[in-house]
Parts: C-alpha cells; structure tokens; sequence
C-alpha cells in the first residue's frame, strides 16, 4: 500500500462529513424557530396561530434519534466501499493474474510430465 494514512485520513474526512450534515440540520432548526418567533404578518387578516411544536419539535426529535443502521447493512457498505477502492482493486488483479501464472506452470509441468512419458514408452493413459 502507498499511502498507510489512507485509512485514518478517510475515518477522519467521513467524521467531518457527519459533522457538517448534523450543523446543517441544526441551523435548518434554528432557522424555523426563528422564523416562528420573529416573523410578523403585514396584515392582520394574514396572521394566524401557529402551533408552538409544529415543525420544531419533530425536527429536534429527529435530530436526538440518530438514524440507526443495522450491523449486516453497515458491514456491507463498508466492504462496498472498500471494494472499490483503487488500491485493493489492484491488488485483487495482481492476485489474479499470479493465480492464473501459477495454474499455467502447472498445466506446463503435466504436459512435459506426458510427453516424457510418451517418449520413454511407459505404459501410461495419453489423454
């Protein structure tokens, strides 16, 4: 592998990610509640009561549930994106091709072991 940070670095990027989607839920609650308590109709026959936990209070909510994932989903999001990662795809063609390098000496040393035999005249199955 050459970078041995990827991982850490990657960890540390995801983090600041969640970070930055919980800030603007966050500021997206906030901005409704101080819609609700600072906008004033123009007209009085425009204005009409809100209710205090309309929208708010199910955004709070929301934002304390964290959304939970379950352990077989998590587990293969991150083999997915690990899979796609361009270091182990490479490595996984490496692995591959010394796989294939490995079968093809081995089909060589069969067929020099069936010639050889051929050729001595031992009584062995040509096929």
């Amino acid at each position: 592998m050459r970078r041995p940070d990827f991982i850490s670095h990657s960890r540390e990027r995801v983090k600041r990610l969640e970070l930055v989607a919980e800030e603007r839920k966050l500021q997206r609650v906030f901005q409704r509640e101080r819609e609700r308590l600072f906008s004033h109709p123009t007209h009085r026959s425009d204005w009409k009561p809100k209710a205090a936990n309309s929208d708010v209070g199910r955004d709070i909510a929301l934002l304390e549930k964290k959304r939970s994932i379950p352990w077989k989903e998590m587990v293969s999001r991150s083999k997915r994106a690990y899979d796609q990662l361009p270091e182990v795809q490479q490595r996984r063609k490496e692995e591959k091709r010394k796989a294939e390098y490995t079968s093809y000496r081995l089909k060589a040393e069969l067929f020099k072991k069936r010639v050889t035999n051929h050729v001595l005249g031992r009584k062995t199955p040509w096929n």
